[in-house]
């Protein structure tokens, strides 16, 4: 009896231990899945040098810090390898797209919009073209070569639209505002006017009724 309980505790003892290394070796596998981050080689035909470049997701408010580097510089025509954060890369994000702030040796800046980034397979160039800067790439998913220009085109149009349509609403409230301060003025001058007017005539009166009281009193009205 003794040696029948000894051998059911030995298994059980057994049974734990493999639990134990199968739940470490999932989570060592686990890990290794799951890099800090994944480089993307990132060339550079936009005609600067690149001394920043930012990333958020498509819809946030704030860029992140940059992922280039301290003193790094993406030369014009260059290529450099960019590490990308993990977040862009998840199985979750394989939908999300990004921003890319980029900024320049000359202080400008540029902004790509809706960058599938888990998409990009290895490298992407950056570039501009009829006043858009935008990215090239090969698609994962597809494996053809595309690029964000027509949406990039698509953004550009959308706001310079909203830009005129803000400029004419601005227009049109300062003629608006001009005609009724001119309103306003001309009513004012016609009433100074008329006061004007009606301050003569009273001057008029008051000469008439003051040359009726300066009759010679010896003289005979009734000749």
């Amino acid at each position: 009896m003794y040696r029948k309980g000894k051998l059911t505790g030995l298994v059980a003892v057994f049974i734990v231990m493999c639990l134990v290394f199968t739940g470490c070796g999932s989570s060592q596998k686990e890990e290794k899945k799951a890099p800090e981050g994944a480089f993307i080689t990132v060339e550079n035909q936009t005609g600067k040098d690149i001394t920043a470049l930012q990333i958020r997701k498509t819809g946030d408010q704030d860029f992140g810090d940059s992922l280039l580097v301290k003193d790094k510089t993406i030369k014009n025509e260059k290529k450099s390898k960019v590490k990308f954060q993990k977040k862009a890369f998840t199985k979750k994000q394989k939908k999300q797209a990004f921003d890319i702030q980029l900024t320049y040796s000359d202080g400008s800046t540029a902004t790509l919009s809706e960058v599938p980034l888990a998409d990009v397979k290895k490298s992407m160039t950056i570039q501009t073209g009829d006043d858009v800067t935008y990215v090239s790439y090969t698609s994962k998913k597809s494996g053809d070569k595309t690029d964000t220009k027509d949406a990039e085109l698509k953004i550009k149009a959308a706001a310079d639209a909203a830009q005129q349509q803000a400029a004419a609403a601005a227009s049109q409230q300062a003629s608006s505002t001009a005609s009724t301060t001119q309103r306003q003025t001309g009513g004012s001058g016609s009433t100074g006017a008329a006061s004007t007017g009606s301050s003569g005539s009273s001057g008029a009166s008051g000469q008439a009724a003051s040359d009726d009281k300066c009759v010679d009193p010896n003289e005979d009205v009734y000749n």
